[in-house]
C-alpha cells in the first residue's frame, strides 16, 4: 500500500521504532479505523495477513504488553504537532 508505506515515512521521523514494531503499529491503526471499536479482537480480524486470526490477536496483545506509549499519553502536545493540529 503506498498510503501506508508513506505514513511509515512519516512516523519513522517521529519514533526510534525497529520498522517491524512500526509495522505493527501502523496496521493496529488501520485496524481501528477499519472497525471503529478498541476491540483487540475485531483489530485482529480487520488486519490484513496470512497469519491465523489468533496469531495476530497475540501479537496485538504483545505490542501493547512489551511496549509503553507513555512518551504519547504524557504529552498530547506531541501528538497534536505530529499530525499539525492547532493547539489552543
Amino acid at each position: 500500500m503506498l498510503k501506508l508505506s508513506e505514513l511509515r515515512s512519516i512516523l519513522g521521523v517521529h519514533f526510534t521504532w525497529h520498522k517491524s514494531r512500526l509495522d505493527c503499529f501502523l496496521q493496529i491503526l488501520m485496524g481501528l479505523f477499519i472497525v471503529r471499536t478498541v476491540n483487540l479482537r475485531e483489530i485482529a480480524l480487520a488486519i490484513e495477513s496470512k497469519a491465523k486470526i489468533d496469531s495476530r490477536y497475540r501479537r496485538i496483545k504483545a505490542f501493547f504488553t512489551d511496549f509503553k506509549l507513555i512518551g504519547l499519553v504524557t504529552n498530547p502536545r506531541k501528538i497534536l504537532k505530529l499530525f499539525s493540529l492547532k493547539i489552543d
